[in-house]
C-alpha cells in the first residue's frame, strides 16, 4: 500500500509540474513587460526643456545677475565711507586715541610738577625756615601722588584706545572679505547667465533649424511631384514608339521564358542581404531551465507507471 501511493504521488507530480511551469512563463514575461514601461515613463520624465522654460530660465539668471551687481556696488560704497572714517567704530576709535592723547599729557604735566617740586625742596638752604621746608615737602607729595594718577590715567586711556583700533581694523578686514565673496559672486552670476542664453540661443536655433528641414523636405516634395508630370508627359509623347516595339518584346520574353523554365531566377546583383536581429518575445531567460525540470518530472512518472506494472506482472506469475 505504501509503494501504491508513493507511485500515485510522483504520477500526479509528473503531469501537473509541466502546467505549472507553463503557467509561471506568462507571468514572468508579464514582469517583464511591466519593467520596460517603468523604464520607458522615467526616459520620458527626463525630457528637454522647452523654449518658455528655458526663457524663464534667463529671466531668472538676469535678474540674480543684477541683484549681485547692485549688492557688490553698495558694499563697496560702504567700504569707502569706512576708509573715510564713517562709520561708529572708526568715530569710536578716533575719540579713544584723543582722549589717550590727553591723559598722556596730563602725565607728562604731572611729571615735570614733581619734578620741579623735588628740585625746589633741593634748592633750600640752611637758611630756609621750618615753614618754607615743610611747604616744599608738601609740594612734592602731592606731585608725586598727581602724576602717579596721571600715569595710571594715561595707561587705561591708551589700552582703551587701542582695543577701539583693533575692532575698527577688525571691521575693515570683515567688510574687505565679504566685499571679495561679493565679487566671486557676481562672477558666478554672470557665469549662470550666459550659460542660460546660451541654451536658450542654442534651443531657438535648433528649432529654427528644424523648421527650415520641414520647408526644404516639402519643397523637395513638390519638385518630384513636377519631374513625375514631366517624366508622365513624356512617356505619353512616347507611347506610340514603344506600341511598334511591342510584338520584338513579346518574342524576347517567350524565348526568356523558356532558358529559365526548369530552374530558379538569378539573383540580382545589387539585392540586399536581410539584416537585423530577432524580435524580443516576453519569454523569461530561464524557460530552457523549467522546459528540462518538466521533462525530469515526466520521466520520473512514466518510471513509476513502469515500476508499478513490472511488479503487478510479478506478482501475478508468482
Amino acid at each position: 500500500m505504501n509503494l501504491r501511493r508513493t507511485v500515485s504521488t510522483a504520477v500526479a507530480v509528473a503531469v501537473t509540474a509541466p502546467f505549472a511551469l507553463l503557467s509561471a512563463t506568462p507571468a514572468l514575461a508579464a514582469d517583464k513587460s511591466s519593467a520596460t514601461a517603468v523604464q520607458s515613463e522615467t526616459a520620458g520624465a527626463t525630457s528637454t526643456p522647452s523654449i518658455a522654460e528655458l526663457e524663464q530660465a534667463a529671466k531668472e539668471a538676469q535678474e540674480a545677475y543684477e541683484a549681485a551687481v547692485a549688492a557688490r556696488e553698495a558694499q563697496y560704497k560702504y567700504l569707502e565711507e569706512m576708509l573715510d572714517g564713517g562709520t561708529p567704530l572708526d568715530a569710536a576709535a578716533k575719540a579713544a586715541d584723543e582722549e589717550a592723547d590727553a591723559a598722556e599729557a596730563a602725565k607728562a604735566t604731572a611729571d615735570k610738577e614733581l619734578s620741579d617740586a623735588q628740585a625746589a625742596l633741593a634748592a633750600l638752604g640752611e637758611s630756609a625756615t621750618a615753614e618754607e621746608k615743610a611747604a616744599a615737602e608738601q609740594r612734592v607729595t602731592e606731585a608725586k601722588a598727581a602724576a602717579a594718577a596721571a600715569a595710571e590715567t594715561a595707561t587705561a586711556a591708551r589700552a582703551k584706545a587701542t582695543e577701539a583700533g583693533r575692532k575698527r581694523d577688525d571691521e575693515r578686514v570683515a567688510e574687505a572679505r565679504k566685499y571679495g565673496e561679493l565679487q566671486r559672486a557676481e562672477e558666478q552670476a554672470l557665469a549662470d547667465k550666459q550659460a542660460a542664453d546660451k541654451a536658450l540661443a542654442d534651443a531657438k536655433k535648433a528649432l529654427e533649424e528644424g523648421d527650415k528641414g520641414d520647408d526644404t523636405e516639402g519643397e523637395t516634395g513638390a519638385g518630384g511631384n513636377k519631374g513625375d508630370d514631366t517624366e508622365g508627359g513624356n512617356e505619353s509623347e512616347g507611347a506610340k514608339g514603344k506600341d511598334g516595339e511591342n510584338d520584338g518584346a513579346e518574342a524576347a520574353k517567350s524565348d526568356g521564358a523558356v532558358k529559365q523554365q526548369g530552374g530558379a531566377a538569378d539573383t540580382p546583383t545589387g539585392a540586399t542581404t536581410p539584416s537585423g536581429s530577432m524580435a524580443e518575445t516576453g519569454s523569461s531567460s530561464a524557460l530552457p531551465q523549467l522546459a528540462l525540470a518538466g521533462g525530469a518530472a515526466v520521466a520520473l512518472g512514466a518510471g513509476a507507471v513502469f515500476i508499478v506494472r513490472r511488479r503487478r506482472t510479478g506478482d501475478a506469475e508468482v
